[in-house]
């Protein structure tokens, strides 16, 4: 087995899927898929080439955090160990390409994310308003619950961040 750190930035290839182990250890699992773009200079354009694609896991509180954060089809920077494995059933053989996840966040070239800061101690509490929400509500709707589990510092700074980034981000629906 071949181990070797890894930084990747890609495309949620599906919606993260949680798994708990017998001994309570929170796992999640998406695929990444990541593609370098390419300038062609005969055409004067860019184009994506070859796609990788890599199923990336996360566990104990990393997984709790990214089954809350992440979705299918978001822009996202993934660190942390590369494994390559070959694989054979009956019909078919091949390699897969592991990511055991040591970091994931928002590529924000693509987007703007604000980080919400956990307490020790209270992933329990999220995760139960995340599974109390219907499939397809914004996370938004909880922000009330959420700001109560928190500590933020109410100083200059924070008003001030949450006024650019409430005028980028436009008014909120």
């Amino acid at each position: 087995m071949n181990e070797d750190n890894i930084a990747v930035t890609g495309i949620v290839g599906s919606d993260p899927r949680t798994y708990v182990t017998a001994k309570g250890v929170p796992i999640v699992s998406f695929r990444l898929a990541s593609s370098r773009r390419v300038f062609d200079r005969e055409r004067g354009e860019w184009h994506d080439g070859e796609t990788n694609w890599y199923t990336v896991s996360a566990f104990r509180r990393l997984a709790d955090h990214v089954g809350f954060s992440v979705r299918k089809g978001e822009h996202v920077v993934v660190t942390g160990r590369l494994r390559i494995r070959a694989w054979q059933t009956a019909e078919r053989q091949g390699t897969t390409a592991e990511i055991d996840a040591e970091a994931i966040g928002h590529d924000l070239n693509w987007a703007m994310t604000r980080p919400r800061r956990i307490q020790p101690g209270v992933n329990d509490e999220v995760q139960a308003i995340v599974a109390s929400a219907e499939p397809g509500v914004e996370v938004a709707e909880h922000t009330d619950e959420l700001d109560e589990l928190e500590e933020l510092d109410d100083g200059e700074n924070e008003r001030g961040f949450d006024d650019a980034f409430q005028a980028l981000a436009g008014p909120s629906t």
